[in-house]
């Protein structure tokens, strides 16, 4: 990448790549880089800088959902669409280390546990777009988490996730979780855990 950071949101496909905020040296940034399968290319700045943002979508239709920035946990969400970021509907929880999962084109997804502070957080949130309503974009609370924990791998719909591993604990060293929970669309369910 043309800027080394930690703590990235990053999205899209092998050969259509976003990656949005992270940290740097100097903190949290609004950087944004794509990737066309064999180049990084600088990109337009985050209207918000953060870094451990969840990311959903891909390189022309994406989600930049929370994060954090001094001094603390950001509800601030931003769509993409290929050239510039525009702030939408924002997360009714502050939050960071979300793990976002959700269709191809960035219209349905979810935002799923993460940290509003010290402790890890359980929420869910679910986001639906359309363009031919008077409120183009809403966030609305979906069912919670069994085990609230943030770093959590996520992949799937809004209507059929799954929320994998993460970490536990208020302060560090945090516990890891082998958790790994299936989302109906409604509520959650404690699948067959990871052996690890």
């Amino acid at each position: 990448v043309n800027s080394a950071q930690s703590h990235l949101g990053g999205c899209g496909t092998q050969t259509a790549a976003l990656k949005a905020g992270g940290d740097d040296p100097g903190g949290s940034t609004t950087n944004s880089e794509e990737y066309d399968g064999s180049t990084w290319t600088t990109g337009n700045n985050l209207n918000t800088a953060r870094r451990a943002d969840g990311t959903s979508g891909i390189q022309t239709q994406a989600l930049v959902c929370g994060g954090y920035a001094p001094p603390g946990a950001k509800s601030v969400v931003e769509s993409y669409d290929g050239t510039s970021f525009t702030e939408t509907a924002d997360l009714a929880t502050a939050q960071y280390y979300n793990t976002t999962s959700g269709n191809t084109n960035g219209t349905g997804i979810l935002s799923m546990g993460g940290a509003a502070g010290p402790p890890a957080v359980s929420t869910v949130e679910e986001f639906n777009q359309s363009g031919t309503v008077i409120t183009a974009a809403a966030w609305s609370s979906g069912g919670n988490l069994n085990t609230g924990r943030q770093d959590v791998g996520g992949t799937g719909t809004k209507s059929a996730g799954l929320a994998i591993g993460g970490r536990t604990g208020s302060s560090a060293p945090f516990a890891q979780a082998n958790n790994s929970e299936e989302y109906d669309g409604t509520s959650w369910t404690e699948g067959n855990n990871l052996n690890t």
